[in-house]
């Protein structure tokens, strides 16, 4: 009897010292993004600020000529879209909005360029303040979030206008969850954060894949990358809008501990589903050889290392709009990331997910975290 008690005890050590060990990398990984963060915004959480000058130095009202300016700044501190705050001004003149404009930001250049294609600056033209908060304008597809971010943004400075006061918490939550594609994104989350536990089923992963890439990557846009971290770790996560990329990073750094490894990689990251199906449509694979696979991984976690010793050194912090996850926004991703998305899309015909395996940062990083560098 002694001697099973020693033998059960002895097997379940390693196991604990696993989980000991992913639980320690799972910090070391969170204190590397908060040295990132504060180096790139110089905040932590939207706490600790450590250069408020800048905030402070722009006001919410005032005057050019006989326009009325509004600046959302210290409006909406809250208010984030994937890569940080969306800031913007509003134009009053004679009681009526002549101009809603954007403000520096830390978005991706090109996501801004897709507002303006689709005419939402000149959306509120004409109307009244008081009609301007009111106005319901649909969010852009493909980049739900970011874009809800910027209606917000111009909701708050149209109320501000009408009534001299802040808009309301509750508002924000039911913006954010008015419009049917989050709802169905977040219905796809949990079904690839649990069904995949309980079903093992070749059909049932098909599907998934499939719902990743056409509500996660092409209609809404909720998938994680860097950009996205490191604004939330810098300025806070605002949680009525961001339940479900919240969702997706739980998968991503909790799961793990409890022994699903790489879950979110497999079952829910949209340029990861894609390139799966590639692969599960072709039957002309590419055997690489086992010192080429070294050599792919080392390739790997040499370019992590570099990009984070980068960023620590407040070098450079621009990569994080090239990761090829928003190649799915065709309309506003830079030619170079759409380039380098059908490059992999067509490469995963005959390789097994190569940017996942070879290149990707943000999978690098949820390794690392997993203790599985």
């Amino acid at each position: 009897m002694k001697k099973t008690l020693s033998s059960s005890s002895s097997s379940l050590r390693p196991v604990w010292r696993k989980r000991v060990a992913q639980l320690c990398c799972l910090i070391a990984c969170f204190l590397m993004m908060a040295a990132v963060a504060l180096q790139k915004d110089h905040s932590l959480w939207g706490v600790w600020n450590l250069n408020p000058v800048a905030a402070d130095s722009q006001p919410v009202l005032s005057e050019r000529g006989d326009t009325l300016v509004i600046n959302t700044t210290q409006l909406t501190p809250d208010v984030r879209g994937y890569g940080g705050t969306t800031p913007l001004e509003m134009k009053i003149l004679e009681g009526r909005i002549v101009q809603v404009a954007p403000l520096p930001n830390a978005e991706s250049p090109g996501f801004f360029d897709r507002l303006a294609q689709a005419g939402l600056w000149q959306s509120w033209d004409g109307l009244t303040p008081a009609e301007a908060a009111s106005l319901q304008v649909d969010a852009v597809s493909g980049a739900t979030y970011s874009s809800r971010a910027v209606l917000q943004n111009v909701a708050a400075a149209a109320q501000y206008a009408a009534s001299s006061s802040r808009i309301s918490g509750g508002s924000a939550w039911a913006e954010a969850w008015s419009s049917p594609e989050v709802w169905l994104a977040l219905v796809v989350v949990i079904l690839g954060a649990v069904v995949p536990l309980f079903v093992r089923s070749r059909k049932y992963r098909i599907v998934q894949l499939v719902l990743n890439v056409a509500v996660l990557g092409c209609w809404t846009g909720f998938f994680l990358s860097y950009g996205l971290m490191v604004g939330w770790m810098s300025g806070g996560v605002q949680w009525s809008a961001a339940l479900v990329p919240v969702l997706l990073l739980l998968v991503a750094f909790v799961y793990p501990l409890f022994g699903r490894h790489n879950h979110y990689c497999t079952w829910l990251c949209p340029f990861g589903s894609l390139q799966a199906l590639c692969g599960m449509a072709s039957y002309r694979h590419v055997a690489l050889g086992r010192r080429t696979l070294q050599v792919l991984t080392w390739v790997r976690r040499i370019l992590w290392g570099v990009l984070m010793l980068l960023m620590w050194s407040g070098v450079a912090f621009g990569w994080m709009d090239y990761e090829l996850f928003s190649s799915f926004m065709l309309s506003s991703a830079p030619m170079i990331v759409v380039v380098l998305g059908g490059v992999v899309f067509v490469l995963s015909f005959f390789v097994d997910r190569p940017y996942c395996r070879f290149v990707c940062p943000t999978g690098t990083l949820f390794k690392v975290s997993q203790n599985q560098f």
